[in-house]
């Protein structure tokens, strides 16, 4: 993972890579949101000219949801069960927070990939609702990650 603290550094980057997309993706602040999209916005127009641009936003609003959809191609959502929300994420939030920021961004035409990990409660299966609650939704591919509790890790 390559770090990018402005748009210059962000551009620079996009100059030298040789691959065809990028996901942009944490750090995340206490509020569950990416840091330093704002400042980004514009490098990422520029770049999604160039390459396939996913990005993993964290929670937003319609007006960043509106911004997504000017720069980037795709959004990765993660959608836990509100049982994992706090001991896991450390966040106030709950299962709400996640499904109103996928909203926000198919409502601004941006393509959604939701990701479930089940069994995020420390191996604790609690994401049937989830499914339940995301299955209507004009979503591009859902992506589901497992956690295999393994003993001594």
């Amino acid at each position: 993972m390559v770090r990018a603290h402005s748009e210059d550094e962000l551009l620079a980057f996009g100059e030298q890579f040789k691959g065809h997309g990028m996901l942009i993706s944490g750090g995340f602040d206490r509020d569950g949101r990416l840091i330093n999209l704002k400042k980004i916005h514009s490098a990422l127009s520029l770049l999604k000219e160039r390459f396939f641009i996913a990005i993993h936003p964290g929670f937003i609003d319609e007006t960043l949801a509106e911004e997504i959809s000017a720069s980037c191609h795709m959004a990765f959502v993660d959608i836990p069960a509100d049982e994992a929300i706090s001991p896991v994420f450390g966040l106030n939030a709950s299962t709400d927070d996640y499904i109103y920021t996928m909203e926000m961004l198919l409502d601004a035409g941006v393509k959604v990939s939701p990701h479930i990990t089940i069994g995020l409660h420390f191996g604790e299966v609690k994401e049937y609702e989830v499914f339940d609650r995301i299955k209507n939704y004009r979503y591009e591919k859902l992506v589901l990650n497992v956690v295999v509790p393994t003993a001594h890790t």
